[in-house]
């Protein structure tokens, strides 16, 4: 995301939410940034031993009744996941066909 701050805009659409100006959006995209470190930080604590997808998404007690938001819950932690995996920063361990995910 911090890519987002170096381009050169005067305004920025979101895709959920209004026009934004240059100042506006950069603290939204700041507050965006903190926020996927902390629940980063809080993933690879979950994960200081091998769990599943469902089981990292437990810890965060998120009360959800809708499968939307479940699939956009799970969507996220996995791109994370996939992402600290590519800097290889978790392992992914593979039992009974089940994906369990841990910290290096």
């Amino acid at each position: 995301m911090n890519f987002l701050k170096n381009l050169n805009y005067s305004y920025i659409l979101p895709s959920h939410g209004n026009l934004l100006d240059k100042e506006e959006s950069t603290k939204i995209i700041d507050y965006n940034i903190n926020r996927l470190v902390e629940i980063k930080e809080k993933i690879f604590k979950i994960i200081n031993e091998p769990k599943t997808v469902d089981q990292i998404i437990q810890n965060f007690n998120i009360e959800n009744e809708t499968l939307i938001v479940s699939y956009l819950i799970r969507s996220s932690i996995l791109n994370l996941l996939h992402e600290s995996k590519d800097k290889r920063e978790v392992e992914i361990i593979i039992k009974n066909g089940i994906p369990y995910f841990l910290k290096k």
